[in-house]
């Protein structure tokens, strides 16, 4: 199926589509070419969060300009979802899983295998407040306001096609979810990996109260002693 059509089959569905470099050439269709540190995974639209449409009569002079154009869909209020984006080279499959053994209905959701072995589970976007974020898991980013994600028969620079897994209505995420990815809260970054590698942010976590009892005033060495007893475990 030609690009175009795919652009076309997800405008239908109300998704604001752009048009994306692609790699069909060996290399980045944009003008870095093989210095490019994305190819074929980013807008050839400098306005694309303002520029993307359902209007079919767009899209095909769009890929009739550039018919090998990879599907961009800006995610969040313009298309009414956003996706949560699982790279298995980051873990983002372990992530999924231990998702989907909790909230089992994310399953059952409009779902994308993406052309590098990923995947993209699409959700409905509430009140238009998810917006995106990298790293809110391991391996897993959200894409909602200010983002986007590339679209089913785009082509990976690997090869491989972004395919449309389970073409089901996209359903709501549950709220246990939301909470998770920082939906109505700024989400807690406080326990990041850099800062776990600190003893006295670790001990903090796995004791709060130790903080209270001012275990800083205790010195380098209690804190010390308390590291190693936790690598030791």
């Amino acid at each position: 199926m030609p690009l175009v059509d795919h652009a076309l089959r997800m405008s239908v569905k109300g998704w604001a589509v752009i048009p994306w470099h692609d790699t069909s050439a060996g290399r980045c269709s944009c003008l870095k070419q093989e210095q490019c540190a994305s190819p074929g995974k980013h807008p050839r639209l400098k306005a694309w969060q303002q520029q993307g449409t359902t209007d079919p009569d767009q899209i095909v002079r769009w890929w009739k300009q550039w018919p090998d154009a990879n599907v961009g869909i800006v995610t969040g209020t313009p298309s009414g979802v956003f996706v949560l984006d699982f790279d298995v080279r980051s873990g983002g499959d372990a992530t999924l899983s231990e998702l989907g053994n909790e909230y089992p209905e994310i399953h059952a959701t409009y779902t994308v295998r993406t052309g590098g072995g990923g995947w993209h589970l699409y959700f409905q976007n509430p009140d238009g407040g998810v917006k995106s974020d990298s790293g809110v898991l391991p391996g897993m980013d959200v894409k909602g306001n200010g983002g986007a994600v590339i679209g089913p028969g785009s082509v990976h620079k690997s090869g491989g096609v972004y395919r449309v897994e389970s073409d089901v209505p996209v359903r709501q995420c549950p709220g246990g979810l939301l909470e998770r990815i920082g939906y109505g809260h700024k989400r807690d970054t406080r326990w990041t990996q850099e800062k776990l590698k600190q003893p006295e942010a670790l001990v903090s976590l796995l004791c709060p109260q130790a903080e209270s009892e001012g275990f800083q005033e205790r010195g380098v060495r209690t804190n010390q002693l308390t590291w190693e007893s936790l690598s030791s475990t």
